[in-house]
């Protein structure tokens, strides 16, 4: 699903599985991480622009720290700590935020919301 979509990540609950799984590629290769979160996330922050699988047509920008630590366990099992910046680790906080019932569009001020209102109207009528 990721990569039919040109996605560079995706969270287990997007295709319906409920598990704490992502997958990523940015670019760096293929990783799955099994219940990943985020343990240090550095101050130094920057906005940049998002889209997102589960939002088709909406991309916003979205302010999140340059720099974190994750902390996960890979498909063997081993569990492993990592620092991540740039892309890559803004692309594992959008997936983590999947997990924790975030969306991009809750990271959007109000008047945001209301520019994406019509956009998000359509969105809940194709899937119901």
């Amino acid at each position: 699903t990721m990569y039919n979509d040109d996605g560079v990540g995706l969270a287990a609950p997007q295709i319906g599985v409920s598990m704490r799984v992502i997958t990523v590629d940015a670019g760096e290769g293929f990783s799955a991480v099994i219940n990943p979160e985020i343990v240090e996330a550095g101050e130094e922050q920057e906005s940049m622009e998002e889209g997102c699988l589960s939002l088709p047509d909406i991309r916003l920008e979205v302010r999140r720290p340059v720099r974190i630590k994750l902390r996960g366990m890979n498909v063997e099992g081993k569990t492993f700590e990592v620092e991540l910046e740039g892309l890559l680790a803004r692309v594992f906080q959008h997936e983590i935020d999947h997990l924790n019932g975030v969306l991009i569009i809750d990271h959007a001020s109000t008047i945001q919301k209301q520019l994406f209102r019509t956009k998000l109207r359509r969105l809940e009528k194709a899937v119901s």
